[in-house]
C-alpha cells in the first residue's frame, strides 16, 4: 500500500480541507499519516481519526509566527534549489 504524509502547521482540530483530502486519499487505497504541530497540550500526541494516523510533534516554546516564518523561508530555499536544477 502506498503511503502519503500530510504536513500541517496546526494541531489538526478543525481543518476540513485536510480532512477531505485525507478521506479521498484513503478511499483510493493510500495509507495516510498526518503530521501536525502540538501546541495544544490537551490533545493526544498520537491518535487515529477516521482510519488515518495523526501524529503531533511538540514544537517547544517557539511562537507560531516565528515558526511560520522559518517554515516559509525553508520552503522558499527548497523551491529555489529545485529551480536551479
Amino acid at each position: 500500500m502506498k503511503k502519503v504524509l500530510n504536513l500541517l502547521f496546526n494541531d489538526f482540530t478543525n481543518d476540513n480541507r485536510v480532512l477531505k483530502e485525507s478521506r479521498t486519499l484513503q478511499s483510493n487505497g493510500f495509507d495516510v499519516i498526518l503530521l501536525a504541530t502540538h501546541f495544544k497540550k490537551e490533545l493526544p500526541k498520537e491518535e487515529v481519526i477516521e482510519g488515518f494516523k495523526v501524529r503531533r510533534i511538540n514544537v517547544g516554546r517557539i511562537r507560531r509566527k516565528a515558526l511560520y516564518m522559518l517554515m516559509t523561508y525553508m520552503l522558499f530555499l527548497l523551491l529555489l534549489l529545485l529551480k536551479s536544477l
